[in-house]
């Protein structure tokens, strides 16, 4: 990654197979011998990409100028793809091409990444692609990934190792609420127990609990994190 000073944003440059790995994408053998990634697979990396670039955050800022308090609402971007391009490797007097890969180069503002260490939480690099081979799909739900995420963030903020949540929370940072809204707690519960599955054979948690709390009718669940994500 480089950082432009004049605009305050870094820049950095990677081949779309590379990205394609990362999301998660298996490979198949096809007739050719060669393994490639499914075009319905990049289709929709590429369009998660773009979606990301779409997406706009709001920015608060407040200060002193003088006598005079200043509040500000900024629209930020957090990435911005700057372009997509084919490299053509050639050899021979022939200038025959050999290979092609696709590069593509994003900006990440700035903003989002003043106080990295405090304001970041660390993920392997390849989680996608875990979670992936271990749920045995091509396509990652976003639910499984949105529940492993969230327990890699609490993992940070944990100093017991046990991560504490409620049926309600959990459905939430899973964006459950619409299908539990449309009484479909039978799949609702599916997709818990299918996350809860994932991050014990990803070695995310070592196990669980679920108890009901008395006072409040509540229905909690208890996560004993990973010894490996504690350090």
């Amino acid at each position: 990654m480089t950082y432009i000073r004049e605009y305050d944003e870094w820049t950095l440059e990677f081949e779309m197979s590379q990205y394609y790995e990362f999301f998660g994408l298996p490979k198949k053998e096809e007739k050719d011998g060669y393994a490639r990634f499914d075009t319905r697979g990049q289709n929709r990396a590429r369009t998660g990409l773009v979606e990301l670039s779409n997406r706009k955050f709001i920015i608060p800022e407040e200060y002193n100028q003088g006598d005079v308090h200043v509040k500000k609402l900024k629209i930020r971007s957090l990435i911005d793809i700057k372009e997509i391009s084919e490299h053509t490797k050639h050899q021979g007097k022939a200038y025959q091409a050999i290979a092609k890969t696709k590069h593509i180069k994003i900006s990440i503002d700035g903003i989002f990444l003043k106080d990295f260490e405090q304001n970041f939480f660390r993920l392997p690099i390849d989680l996608n692609k875990q979670i992936a081979q271990t749920l045995g799909v091509k396509r990652v739900s976003s639910a499984v990934q949105f529940f492993i995420i969230n327990l890699y963030a609490l993992a940070e903020q944990s100093s017991s190792g046990i991560v504490e949540q409620t049926f309600e929370s959990l459905i939430e940072t899973m964006r459950l609420e619409k299908a539990y809204q449309q009484r479909r707690k039978k799949r609702v519960q599916e997709r818990i127990d299918q996350a809860i599955a994932c991050a014990i054979d990803l070695g995310v948690i070592t196990k669980y609990e679920r108890a009901k709390v008395i006072s409040s009718e509540l229905d909690i669940f208890r996560f004993y994190l990973s010894p490996e994500l504690m350090n």
